[in-house]
């Protein structure tokens, strides 16, 4: 349907309210598009950066262990935690389940199951934790701040 006639007020009048309103609906479309992408990649730099997490402990990297960690948790004892604890025990760290439940307070939170089985004749003891992962934002980085959980009902001591 082409543009109508100037002849017929009528007809013009709903062209462009048709037009308009077109418009107004690819405009909410986009912006609807762009929040539901800034969630998204939240998620993903969140998620991220929790895998990241367990692809260092498995590499016994403990800078990058360290530097993952916000800046109130880096310390030189932590970062002394991380290097004795690599020095002592082999440990295979998986990641079952990592899911992002949401950002509140400037805080992020992920759900998650990891299984700790050692890979060497240490007295480590294998564990599956469930807990959760908070994590803050340092120079547009998500960081961890902690790795919660309950020591009674959220540990399981495998053989």
């Amino acid at each position: 349907m082409g543009v109508p006639s100037l002849n017929n007020i009528s007809e013009l009048e709903d062209f462009l309210l048709r037009k308009t309103y077109r418009f107004f609906v690819l405009i909410l479309i986009l912006i609807s598009a762009a929040l539901s992408g800034c969630q998204q990649s939240t998620e993903k730099q969140v998620l991220n950066t929790v895998n990241d997490y367990v692809k260092y402990m498995n590499a016994e990297d403990a800078p990058s262990v360290y530097m993952l960690a916000y800046r109130e948790v880096r310390s030189l004892g932590y970062k002394n935690q991380l290097q004795t604890l690599f020095a002592l025990y082999d440990v295979d760290y998986t990641l079952e389940k990592a899911e992002f439940v949401n950002v509140e307070d400037d805080i992020a939170y992920v759900d998650f199951i990891m299984t700790m089985i050692k890979t060497d004749d240490s007295d480590f003891q294998n564990v599956r934790l469930n807990g959760t992962f908070q994590l803050k934002l340092e120079n547009e980085a998500w960081k961890i701040l902690l790795m919660d959980y309950d020591a009674e009902t959220g540990v399981e001591y495998l053989q």
